[in-house]
């Protein structure tokens, strides 16, 4: 077997028992920042992630789902405290999230 050969076989045996691996196991929860976090380590931008991560949140786990949503506008409108140019888009579509949850 060429030298070559070798190493990108291992490879390509690695990459499919890893893939088998992560495929049998259950899906895993996201795990999104809360508010235990000191002010002076966030900015705008994390604030924004954070926030879009509880919004995903929200779809994904139905039990949990208003206080993901609550838990985003809150990140949200941190954001847009931080740096006033953040983009309203985020406010509403948590907003959003949380009238769609009211009415259910």
């Amino acid at each position: 077997m060429s030298r070559m050969l070798y190493p990108s076989l291992v490879a390509v045996t690695m990459a499919a028992f890893v893939g088998y691996a992560s495929a049998s196991q259950e899906p895993v929860e996201p795990v999104c920042l809360t508010n235990e976090i000191d002010k002076e380590l966030i900015s705008s931008s994390l604030a924004i992630t954070a926030g879009e991560c509880h919004l995903n949140a929200a779809e994904k786990d139905q039990q949990q789902a208003m206080q993901h949503a609550q838990l985003a506008y809150s990140w949200f409108a941190y954001a847009q405290r931080l740096s006033g140019s953040v983009s309203p888009k985020y406010l509403q579509q948590a907003a959003a999230k949380i009238d769609e949850l009211q009415v259910k």
